[in-house]
């Protein structure tokens, strides 16, 4: 349904080689979580979640909805 979307187009390209996708950790060989690194990454270059956001073309407005949605 999302031929652009990189993450589909990793699994397809997987399935298609024998043994398919193999599970990937969830931290780096040192410990660290890398959905922890993400973050860093996100604060460092970005200034944060809305910072980068909004690099992607999300608007305030739709970052005030979107916390309206999901955040209590």
């Amino acid at each position: 349904d999302y031929p652009t979307n990189p993450i589909v187009q990793y699994y397809a390209a997987a399935a298609k080689k024998p043994g398919g996708v193999k599970a990937e950790p969830l931290y780096s060989a040192s410990g660290k979580s890398h959905l922890a690194q993400f973050f860093e990454v996100l604060d460092r270059d970005y200034g944060g979640v809305e910072g980068y956001l909004a690099t992607i073309g999300v608007t305030k407005v739709d970052m005030a909805r979107l916390q309206g949605l999901y955040l209590e």
